[in-house]
């Protein structure tokens, strides 16, 4: 019983010692009283911006680079789907078929998504941005054999080998298709594709 009372005295004169305020010390509330202190001293005060790193933290930057996805041999009348699992199915169930142009030659044909031909270019130069610029429309990509021996076509290339065409989806994604060959058709199929530098 004694040592509770002599604890309790011990705790309460701690408390009465420490708790001992002087008009002129700092304050906590609103800081007045520090500001006081500090103006007494002649003290200049610094106000420094102190910056959250979660939030004030620089953006990571983003690179882009077209990702080659497949490469498909597409049988004549067939269809070939632009995305993942990238399945060759019947014509007009695909993205784009291969067929006829409706007349003598061949076609690469638009049935779900749209198309803007880019010709002959490093398509790895070309951006998601640039192509937004572009019209994208449905339709045809007509195939004609080349000049041969004794033979003039009537109706111009407008697919030669390394031909790049962009697609874009319903849901404005872009695909570069890019003509490997003719006879068989051959299509690299590339991607958007974004990746963090750290």
């Amino acid at each position: 019983m004694k040592n509770l009372f002599a604890n309790a005295v011990f705790t309460l004169s701690t408390l009465f010692l420490f708790s001992c305020n002087n008009s002129n010390d700092p304050t906590p509330n609103g800081g007045s009283g520090t500001e006081n202190a500090v103006a007494q001293a002649g003290v200049s005060t610094i106000t420094s911006k102190v910056e959250n790193p979660i939030i004030n933290k620089q953006p990571i930057p983003e690179n882009f680079e077209w990702k080659l996805m497949t490469s498909v041999q597409l049988p004549m009348n067939k269809g070939l789907n632009l995305s993942a699992p990238f399945d060759i199915v019947n014509e007009t169930a695909g993205d784009i078929s291969w067929g006829s142009d409706g007349g003598c030659y061949q076609a690469l044909r638009c049935w779900k998504v749209t198309r803007a031909i880019l010709g002959i270019v490093d398509f790895k130069s070309v951006t998601p941005g640039t192509l937004k610029a572009l019209p994208f429309v449905k339709g045809q990509i007509a195939w004609a054999p080349g000049a041969a021996p004794g033979y003039t076509p009537t109706w111009p290339n407008y697919m030669p080998v390394g031909t790049v065409i962009a697609y874009k989806t319903s849901l404005n994604k872009f695909r570069i298709v890019v003509v490997k060959s003719i006879s068989p058709l051959v299509l690299d199929v590339y991607h958007e594709n974004y990746y963090r530098v750290y």
